[in-house]
């Protein structure tokens, strides 16, 4: 049953497709044909689009690579100026440095010039202070010497200042008889 179910549905669908095909069977021919050639037309218009943008992407590729290489040649000059310029500098400042270098051997040398000079007047001044001052020493000696001699001719000996005193100490008693009083 239910396979004449199936089969009157496939007869029935079979005859709708040919009710179907003698009314509009002329139109679905121009309808098909029509599409047929829209179809076409599209492929044709889908083909040259593809064209067309395989067209453009070739000369984009060809300009992109064109401003690449401009780029990657700029970038290149300008690490090559840039490496100059830092060999320029270095040589610069290696020379700034053998300037300063000579300058301070220059200053080293002077220094040491003038210390040896101020050695040698502190040297000088001191040999010359020593000589000062042993003349100096000398001259208070021998003016020692004559002092001490001179305070011996002059000093009194002991027997008199024994007789002083004596003298001295009768007199405050009042014991003291002056010989030519008598």
């Amino acid at each position: 049953m239910a396979q004449d179910k199936k089969n009157e549905e496939q007869n029935g669908g079979e005859n709708v497709d040919k009710i179907r095909d003698i009314l509009f069977g002329e139109e679905m021919r121009v309808y098909e044909r029509r599409f047929n050639e829209l179809d076409q037309r599209l492929v044709r218009e889908q083909q040259k689009l593809k064209d067309e943008l395989c067209s453009r992407l070739t000369k984009f590729e060809g300009f992109m690579k064109k401003e690449i290489e401009k780029l990657t040649e700029k970038d290149k000059q300008e690490k090559k100026d840039r490496i100059e310029g830092i060999k320029g500098l270095k040589d610069n400042l290696q020379e700034v440095i053998k300037e300063l270098n000579k300058s301070l051997d220059e200053v080293d040398e002077t220094l040491s010039k003038e210390c040896t000079e101020l050695r040698q007047e502190l040297h000088d001044l001191s040999q010359e202070t020593d000589t000062n001052i042993n003349a100096m020493g000398t001259r208070l000696q021998d003016a020692l010497d004559i002092e001490s001699s001179d305070i011996h001719k002059v000093k009194a000996g002991r027997e008199e200042l024994a007789e002083l005193f004596t003298e001295i100490a009768l007199r405050l008693n009042k014991d003291f008889k002056l010989p030519a009083n008598d």
